[in-house]
């Protein structure tokens, strides 16, 4: 090998770069990588709800998901330093009517008479609905709930009523037997004698009259002041009636009239245009009956 070729091949040695990496680039060339590695904050990139995402496009969709979500109109919530105009703006954009009278609250299925409310009344509950803020949907919502809950409380008094009336009604039977009508029209006629109006309404309203231990009482204060004489001359005039003659005709006009429903109304519903005819009379009747089975009862010792 001559001189010029030893000197090129040491030239070519002694420009050839040199590596001090012995394995060779440890860069994989399929590496992944993330769409969020371009955001500055740390804070931001790191975020959960940000790595959830695996590409820009589906972080996209789920933000105008969101956008449409919310709404064009954002709702501010209310601030301590609110006063009456911020407020009444913030529960406009919640929904609640322009007007109280706008909030339409009904009854639904339930009559006014069942609760016993009136036009006024709900006036008043669409006031207090408004006041108060509530959006159309949530004050029926409320008024409904409060409505349903009168007519059940009511429904529940009502059938109360019925079930302590037909324990009273059991007790005079056992008590009284087959006396039990001639017991009740004693009592009717003590309270007449010695009562009112205004202390029958009281009693009615106390629930004493479907009482049977009132009854009872005054049952026997009836019969202790009950005027024989006087009874008889208010129902026959003079008193000249045979006294068996008339309590069978009487007999016969009260079954008479138990059996006829409409008659039977008339006597006990005061706005029936026949009440005061036949309540009249149906007294008379009993009270002939009761003077009847009074002097009966004594005569027997």
């Amino acid at each position: 090998m001559d001189e010029t070729s030893t000197t090129q091949t040491q030239s070519s040695e002694t420009t050839e770069p040199v590596s001090d990496n012995l394995i060779g680039d440890v860069t994989p060339q399929n590496q992944e990588t993330y769409w969020y590695e371009s955001i500055q904050d740390p804070a931001l990139r790191e975020h959960p709800e940000i790595q959830n995402h695996k590409d820009i496009e589906s972080f996209a969709k789920t933000h105008v998901n969101l956008q449409k979500m919310i709404g064009d109109k954002r709702i501010v919530a209310p601030k301590e330093n609110w006063g009456e105009t911020e407020y009444n703006e913030f529960y406009n954009q919640l929904g609640r009517p322009e007007k109280p009278d706008e909030y339409g609250f009904d009854l639904g299925d339930v009559k006014p008479e069942q609760i016993g409310i009136s036009e006024e009344d709900i006036s008043q509950w669409q006031n207090l609905a408004h006041q108060l803020g509530l959006p159309k949907s949530k004050g029926k919502q409320l008024f409904g709930a409060f409505a349903e809950r009168e007519a059940n409380f009511i429904a529940n008094q009502e059938k109360e009523k019925a079930d302590t009336l037909e324990r009273n009604i059991k007790e005079l039977d056992e008590s009284f037997g087959d006396k039990k009508d001639y017991k009740v029209d004693l009592a009717r006629t003590a309270l007449e004698k010695f009562g009112n109006k205004d202390i029958s309404e009281h009693l009615q309203e106390k629930g004493l009259l479907a009482d049977a231990k009132f009854i009872k009482f005054l049952s026997g204060l009836g019969e202790q002041t009950l005027d024989d004489s006087a009874l008889f001359r208010a129902v026959n005039g003079n008193g000249s009636s045979n006294p068996v003659n008339t309590v069978a005709t009487a007999d016969r006009r009260i079954n008479e009239i138990k059996n006829d429903p409409e008659l039977m109304s008339a006597v006990y519903d005061s706005n029936h245009p026949r009440h005061n005819e036949l309540s009249k009379e149906y007294k008379s009747l009993r009270d002939v009956k009761l003077k009847y089975e009074l002097e009966q009862a004594r005569k027997r010792g």
